[in-house]
This record gives C-alpha cells, sequence and structure tokens, in this order.
C-alpha cells in the first residue's frame, strides 16, 4: 500500500484533515498541469468522499486520496480527447442543432450511446434552448465515462509532483471494469 499522507499534508497547510474541492483543484492542476473544472472535481467528491463541509460540498479525506487523483488524472486526459472533437464542431463556443450533440456524443459513447439519454441531458439543461458549451458537453460525457470504465494509473504518477526537470507522467489507460489488478 502507498502512503499518499506526505502529498496529502503538503496540500493540506492548515492541518485540517480533509481537503476541500477548490484545494483538490488547485493541486492537481499544479501536480498534473492539467485543469479540471470545479463541477467535475464535485462530481469525482460526491463519488468517492460521503463527508461534506458547512456548504454540503463533499470534502476529501486522507484515505480517498488516491482515487481521486485517479480519477481526476481521468477525466483530465479524457477531457483533452475530446475538447479536439468538439472543436471541430462548434461554432462560437457552442455546438447547434441537436443532432449535431447527437453525432458527437454517439462517436465518443459508441456502443454506450443511448439517444434517450442524450436528449435527456439536452432538456434538462439551464438554457436547453441554446446550443451546447464544451462545459455541458463535457460533464455529461465524463459522467458516463466514469459509469463505464475504471483507471490503471501508476501509483508513482499520481504521487509525484512535477518539479522542474521532471517529466509529466504518461496518461492513464482505461480499461474495462474487472480487467484492472
Amino acid at each position: 500500500m502507498v502512503n499518499a499522507s506526505p502529498v496529502f499534508n503538503s496540500i493540506d497547510t492548515d492541518a485540517k484533515g480533509f481537503l476541500t474541492a477548490k484545494e483538490v483543484q488547485k493541486a492537481h492542476q499544479e501536480m498534473h498541469f492539467c485543469q479540471v473544472p470545479i463541477t467535475h472535481v464535485l462530481d469525482v467528491l460526491r463519488r468517492y468522499c460521503t463527508e461534506t463541509d458547512g456548504n454540503k460540498d463533499p470534502i476529501l479525506r486522507p484515505d480517498k486520496f488516491l482515487d481521486v487523483s485517479a480519477m481526476l488524472m481521468t477525466r483530465c486526459r479524457f477531457l483533452e480527447t475530446i475538447r479536439w472533437d468538439f472543436l471541430s464542431m462548434e461554432n462560437n463556443g457552442y455546438i447547434d442543432p441537436p443532432d449535431r450533440v447527437h453525432i458527437l456524443i454517439k462517436g465518443m459513447r459508441g456502443p454506450f450511446y443511448n439517444p434517450s439519454e442524450v436528449d435527456e441531458f439536452l432538456a434538462a439543461r439551464k438554457t436547453p434552448s441554446l446550443g451546447v458549451n464544451f462545459e455541458e458537453y463535457s460533464h455529461f460525457l465524463c459522467s458516463k465515462v466514469s459509469d463505464n470504465f475504471h483507471v490503471k494509473v501508476p501509483i508513482s504518477a499520481i504521487t509525484a509532483v512535477n518539479a522542474p526537470g521532471r517529466p509529466a507522467p504518461g496518461p492513464p489507460s482505461l480499461v474495462p471494469p474487472g480487467s484492472h489488478k
């Protein structure tokens, strides 16, 4: 078992024994040079952490640090991948009409594509009359990938801090559930 306490403690400078979503987001960006939107950080924390702060946002304790770090790395790499597909179809930051959103999501989801799910996503957005922006698109896809894949990430890639002269860790590999050890 890897002891991630030194890394966790270096982030928890106030010695509270937990990290907030904003602290997790900032630390992830500083360690891995990849920014994950706060909505994604909150999703990952809700998936792995049951405790909340005074604002009812989830908090991260040391025992879940490696799990949360691995999932954030997965989301980060996935965001990099889907950004290019989104940019190929967007116009002024949005994809419209809905048929184009279906095409894009079907291409990413493959056999997991469900048109009813996409229709529900489109209707449930804050402003369904507008096209879909990258934040909405990425949030929807990342929540679906999290449900269908686990991540295989070398522990050294999670606990290592990218110091000057040290290369960034490689991308994690996505594997079907049950095939990781």
